[in-house]
């Protein structure tokens, strides 16, 4: 049945199954620390081995100094605020997610719509295919008729070629509707993702069942749900945000980097005195801890005008994106 051909067809279209991954990505992309909001924690060791072997008539100390050294440290930088280019990432991230649930339903319309036009040819080529095979039969039955009249005498040649034009003539037309009928088989196993050879049985009839629709009522459904309009007008906001975003670099920056290190060493010296000839051995160990809290405020003075230029090009892109909007309502309205 149709309904069921829809069902496989939402289950299995390669489309579909795309477009649902990629909205899955956009739902997992929209957080508060992808729009910038929370802190990066940085977590680092370095550990270091040295060996110094020196061997100077005028140094204090000849012999093998080894270090080794362990250097761990947390780091942690945080913007608190970038002229509300936080809330505007935000609110793009929300719209993106929006639009991607919008694609992925649009794309389920479209798939539902190509199915159904699939499996109405199908059914539709089914039932030429069944009228070219009693035309065929018929043309047939008339060729040895009027075969059997030649023989008696009851007709000529003449009309015995007629006769045979006419058979040869249904014959390839049902031939060739086999193939047109093959055809759009293969369409809709294409929609359904399926092997184009799958062959089913159809139990819809080509005949629809009779409703009545009002002009006004449609345009009235058709402005208020009609998918294409609904994602003209996300990308409108989107391209609102994206203004936002460039009016960003107008505002001062604030941030603040915080951090400690934690060194450790240990210095093991074997060698001799210079002096004394004496051999001298030591080995000392330390520490040192250092942890630090900067805050910057930064703001943009000069920077040839790109930031101009880039809010310029941003209220454009918004512009354009108003008129799409508008197209798609005409469109949808001339449809």
């Amino acid at each position: 049945s149709l309904s069921d051909a829809i069902q496989l067809g939402l289950a299995n279209n390669y489309g579909i199954l795309i477009s649902k991954g990629q909205e899955e990505i956009a739902r997992n992309s929209n957080t508060f620390g992808n729009a910038g909001g929370l802190p990066t924690i940085t977590l680092s060791a370095v550990q270091s081995n040295n060996w110094n072997d020196q061997d100077n008539p005028a140094s204090f100390l000849n012999g093998v100094i080894e270090t080794h050294s362990i250097r761990p440290a947390a780091d942690l930088n945080w913007t608190l605020f970038n002229g509300f280019n936080l809330l505007a990432n935000r609110e793009r991230l929300g719209i993106l997610e929006r639009q991607s649930a919008g694609n992925t339903e649009l794309i389920v319309q479209n798939t539902i719509e190509g199915i159904v036009l699939a499996y109405y040819n199908v059914v539709l080529q089914k039932e030429n295919l069944k009228v070219l095979g009693d035309v065929k039969r018929l043309s047939r039955d008339e060729y040895a008729y009027v075969s059997t009249k030649t023989e008696l005498g009851a007709a000529g040649t003449f009309d015995l070629l007629q006769a045979k034009d006419a058979y040869l003539t249904d014959s390839t037309n049902y031939i060739n509707q086999q193939v047109q009928q093959r055809t759009a088989e293969r369409a809709l196993n294409t929609l359904l993702a399926l092997p184009p050879d799958t062959g089913f049985i159809f139990t819809d009839s080509v005949l629809p069942q009779p409703e009545i629709f009002y002009l006004e009522v449609l345009k009235e459904a058709a402005l208020a749900n009609n998918q294409n309009i609904k994602l003209a007008y996300l990308d409108q906001e989107l391209r609102r945000q994206d203004t936002r975003l460039q009016k960003s670099a107008l505002y001062p920056s604030l941030s603040v980097a915080a951090g400690i290190n934690d060194s450790r060493f240990n210095t093991i010296i074997d060698g001799e005195n210079n002096f004394s000839g004496q051999p001298f051995v030591e080995e000392n160990a330390g520490r040192t801890l250092n942890y630090f809290v900067n805050v910057t405020l930064s703001y943009r003075l000069y920077d040839g005008g790109k930031v101009r230029k880039a809010i310029e090009n941003a209220q454009t892109q918004e512009a354009i994106s108003a008129t799409q909007t508008q197209q798609a309502t005409q469109a949808v309205m001339q449809e």
